[in-house]
């Protein structure tokens, strides 16, 4: 339905449940910049995007958190998917460090 694709309504319900996004059209949930805006509202929305941008995310956050799981293993083995999003130790870097892959504006 038009609901799905509509960008504001995928993020409002969204901030309310990542888990929302799974709902929202196959071309909101491929598109960097709303999977970006979705994935900043809340971590579980990265379960839900498109493949390849799940990949890009994955790659970023192994980066942002390769030192602090045991003995230097990354971390996201360890971690739900998408949760160094909602932890503030990685929230910032995780989300820049995803900005500059996906060229999302306003973000260095």
């Amino acid at each position: 339905s038009e609901l799905k694709a509509d960008p504001e309504v995928a993020l409002a319900a969204v901030a309310q449940n990542g888990y929302a996004f799974g709902y929202a059209s196959r071309g909101l949930r491929s598109d960097p910049q709303v999977a970006f805006k979705a994935v900043a509202l809340n971590g579980t929305a990265l379960q839900h995007m498109s493949e390849s941008l799940q990949a890009d995310a994955n790659d970023v956050l192994l980066q942002v958190t390769k030192h602090d799981g045991p003995e230097g293993h990354a971390a996201p083995y360890l971690l739900p998917p998408g949760e160094p999003f909602d932890q503030e130790q990685f929230r910032d870097a995780a989300l820049k460090a995803l900005a500059r892959k996906w060229k999302v504006p306003g973000w260095r």
